[in-house]
């Protein structure tokens, strides 16, 4: 009887196994459909190394040179050629991913409003962009490179990075370069202005003092700078309490001045819920804070999301002290915003200007409406 029992779940162990052979047997010598001719022809038609040569291109002298071949290609993968040295054509254009970037929408200095598009086989195509708004590469390359979301740079500046990395390259090609040692006529950062929203916001700033006020117009500011936190949502320590930060994780320290009031309430503005619990919106020591080494501990972001928040905090309460008429200029003086020689200061305006309206707080900051949203 055990004997007859121990067997029974090896034969049943060996009769799935017979049927597992029989059925993988028949799987494997069952009849399979072939690709017909056709078919095989139209899979080839769409592989692009099917496309015929391209006709020559009389604006473009270098097409088939591989020298220039050779320098547009690092060109492609130099981070330099962005405002922040960080961002490179390849960036979003990764070969890997079949030169996209797998995001939603595109990453550059900022966020932009599309998808990044695929590069391969653009050279065919008679229109370029998502839109069809270009029709050449050379008309297309113009737009990323000075976009405030995209490189953020200017053409004077990538001028500066020819010459200083890839002067010989490029001379073999063009023939030689300007004399960009004359800073009048080639600034290390210089480009047009096309982001009419960010020339109207620093038109704005402008129009304001570059002097803090004094006495009583200090402290009616400063009463302008609390009504504007509360409403925002802070809350505010009462007059006269000793807070060791500017921002404790529960309420601000109103004894301070107007425009930094305006800065931690951008900072609160700006904060996921998270952050708004932590000491100094987990960003280090506040302006204020007097226990500095608490401040730094609850440090939370990398230095550069820190910087990227303190940037984007800094042209908010600016703007909001212009809309309120407070000497914002000062502000943008002291905050080194009119600073770039390290990166295009105006680019640099502009695209954390950008960051701002994607994020929907710039309205809040226009002069023709106090609505904090």
């Amino acid at each position: 009887m055990g004997d007859g029992m121990r067997r029974k779940p090896v034969v049943i162990g060996l009769a799935v196994v017979a049927i597992a052979g029989t059925a993988a047997a028949i799987y494997l010598l069952r009849p399979r459909p072939e690709w017909t001719k056709n078919g095989i022809a139209t899979l080839r038609s769409l592989w692009i190394g099917s496309l015929p040569p391209l006709p020559p291109d009389p604006s473009n002298t270098v097409a088939d040179d591989p020298r220039a071949l050779t320098l547009g290609q690092r060109l492609f993968f130099d981070p330099r050629l962005s405002v922040t040295g960080k961002v490179a054509c390849a960036s979003c254009h990764q070969p890997p991913l079949l030169f996209q970037d797998g995001r939603p929408l595109a990453q550059g200095v900022g966020t932009t409003t599309r998808k990044t598009m695929a590069v391969a086989g653009t050279a065919y195509s008679p229109w370029l962009f998502w839109d069809g708004r270009k029709d050449s590469q050379w008309a297309q390359a113009l737009g990323p490179l000075e976009s405030p979301v995209e490189h953020g740079g200017t053409r004077t500046q990538y001028a500066h990075v020819m010459a200083r990395y890839y002067r010989a390259d490029y001379e073999a090609l063009f023939g030689p370069l300007p004399r960009l040692s004359d800073t009048r006529r080639f600034p290390a950062s210089a480009g047009p202005v096309a982001d009419l929203a960010a020339r109207a916001a620093f038109a704005r700033i402008r129009a304001t003092a570059a002097e803090r006020a004094r006495g009583k117009a200090a402290e009616a500011h400063r009463q302008q700078a609390l009504a504007l936190a509360r409403r925002v949502g802070m809350a505010v320590h009462p007059a006269g309490t000793r807070s060791r930060f500017n921002w404790d994780g529960a309420a601000l320290d109103g004894d301070t001045e107007a425009y930094v009031i305006l800065h931690e309430a951008a900072h609160f503005v700006l904060a996921p819920p998270e952050r708004r619990r932590l000491v100094d919106f987990g960003l280090g020591a506040g302006p204020d804070t007097t226990d500095r080494a608490a401040a730094d501990r609850a440090a939370r972001l990398p230095i550069v999301e820190r910087d990227e928040d303190e940037a984007a905090a800094s042209l908010l309460g600016i703007l909001w002290e212009a809309a309120l008429g407070q000497p914002a200029l000062a502000s943008l003086l002291d905050q080194n915003w009119l600073e770039g020689l390290d990166r295009s200061a105006p680019a640099h305006f502009t695209a954390v200007l950008r960051r701002l309206q994607l994020l929907g707080v710039v309205e809040a900051a226009q002069p023709e409406t106090r609505e904090i949203r």
